[in-house]
């Protein structure tokens, strides 16, 4: 869906509000902020949903910030302006890096119980305990 969004006519961003009839060539709104943000973070915390591993996620996230750069060096060879839009390349990074940080703070939050069983004995009860 991601993809299909990125190469909509400019007369379908129009209808949909992520651009306006008139906007000069390098104006950005900020709807059409939050819509890249929102896009890329969904679609990234979907994702990273799916993946078991760290590192998985690690170059999940990695593969979702060259592919928002691919889709704007796309965007800017197949489009008439040839216009490249360095600042959706900037909100798709914030995005990426937000989704993955909910992640990895998800992870830390759920894995309380692993963390305390590859502690000595000792150390268990302090943290159950605390003095």
């Amino acid at each position: 869906m991601l993809l299909i969004w990125s190469f909509l006519p400019s007369k379908a961003k129009v209808w949909i509000g992520t651009q306006h009839p008139g906007d000069l060539v390098g104006t950005v709104s900020m709807q059409h902020r939050l819509f890249h943000i929102a896009a890329f973070g969904l679609t990234t915390l979907g994702f990273l949903l799916l993946e078991r591993s760290r590192k998985g996620e690690v170059i999940l996230s990695m593969l979702m910030c060259v592919l928002g750069c691919a889709i704007e060096s796309m965007q800017s060879l197949l489009s008439h302006f040839h216009f490249f839009e360095w600042w959706d390349i900037r909100d798709d990074f914030y995005a990426v890096v937000a989704a993955f940080a909910l992640i990895q703070i998800a992870n830390w939050c759920l894995a309380t119980e692993p963390v305390l069983a590859s502690l000595p004995d000792s150390k268990k009860l302090l943290l159950r305990f605390p003095i």
